[in-house]
């Protein structure tokens, strides 16, 4: 469970401002450490916790000691567990998360008498860089949809639409639940020749399925310079270096009169929903209008601000605690076009 990464926001939530991901460490008794690891390991596929590491710790006080001329071993150390989330995850609801399965197998008091203690840590970007690649498995959207990772050796697979992503500092690996559900969307919205927009597209994995699936005009838009780089390395692994124009920016970035039959967002509605009446016009009169990024709670609300843009919400699917929706505009848009009856 996460909140994927908003539009217009140059870092992730497990991002720090130092340049550095944030992890847990996972303090228990050698007795538990096992089962405290199986248990986390379950929850991994279930929420963007990508796997755990076992670790020597030692705590400050011995460090200290250990500094001062005392060995090793007559100080306090042990093994813990390093517990690695998504590039996308927040943190604050792993760790409730984490919380609740530990005291439902432990009990509620597994926390306060200290048998299992669990800290906020943060990985170097040039060790995480490593790490990711131990977590990073081939990814089935669908029957026909996979995504693998640039480095994952190549092997015949019925699927007939296979992406390759190096995840870099980007959001859109394909792990998160939003993106998955703007995928298994983009399946059956796009048709051949179909112009498709892609606003808030990090590394760029939505409009790369776009053109796979057969879009004519391919336009994303991203406003984290930053994810350039690794877009760039993305776009030549999936040879689309020159079939969709990449923007740096915001919607500011389109031009007057430049329309989409398409229009795709993966982000969080406090941030990206600003800029959904700028998106409605640059959509085509009977338009489609693919957002993807708020929590099912938030369902009413997102359909009140779509609704009050022209727009009637047609389809939704729900995964984990995220919701996508699927709005077609009417026939009258804000460019004063209308659709022939």
């Amino acid at each position: 469970m996460s909140a994927a990464p908003p539009s217009g926001d140059s870092d992730s939530p497990s991002r720090d401002e130092a340049g550095t991901w944030l992890a847990f460490r996972v303090l228990a008794s050698a007795d538990v450490l096992s089962d405290v690891e199986d248990e986390i390991l379950a929850l991994a596929g279930e929420t963007d916790i990508l796997g755990t590491s076992r670790e020597i710790w030692l705590d400050p006080a011995s460090a200290a000691a250990v500094e001062g001329g005392e060995s090793r071993a007559e100080s306090r150390a042990g093994e813990c567990l390093h517990v690695y989330l998504a590039r996308e995850a927040d943190p604050q609801r792993v760790a409730a998360d984490l919380d609740e399965i530990l005291e439902a197998r432990f009990g509620s008091n597994v926390r306060k008498t200290g048998r299992i203690r669990i800290e906020p840590i943060s990985i170097p970007e040039e060790d995480w860089a490593t790490r990711w690649r131990d977590f990073f498995r081939p990814i089935r959207v669908s029957p026909r949809l996979l995504i693998l990772p640039a480095w994952w050796k190549d092997a015949d697979t019925p699927e007939p639409i296979v992406l390759r992503i190096n995840p870099g500092r980007a959001f859109g690996s394909g792990t998160h639940a939003t993106t998955r559900l703007s995928l298994r969307f983009l399946e059956r919205l796009v048709r051949p020749g179909r112009s498709v927009l892609d606003f808030g597209a990090g590394s760029g994995i939505l409009a790369f399925a776009a053109r796979a699936l057969g879009a004519g005009r391919v336009v994303a838009i991203e406003v984290d310079e930053d994810c350039l780089e690794n877009y760039t390395e993305n776009a030549r692994i999936n040879g689309v270096e020159t079939e969709i124009d990449y923007r740096i920016g915001s919607s500011e970035r389109l031009a007057l009169g430049e329309v989409f039959d398409l229009v795709v967002c993966n982000a969080l509605f406090d941030r990206v929903s600003p800029h959904f009446e700028a998106l409605v016009e640059h959509l085509v009169p009977d338009g489609t209008f693919l957002y993807s990024g708020f929590l099912v709670s938030e369902s009413e609300t997102v359909t009140e601000r779509l609704e009050s843009l022209g727009l009637t919400v047609e389809q939704r699917e729900n995964m984990e605690e995220w919701q996508a929706a699927v709005a077609r505009g009417g026939v009258e848009d804000n460019l004063g076009l209308r659709t022939e009856e």
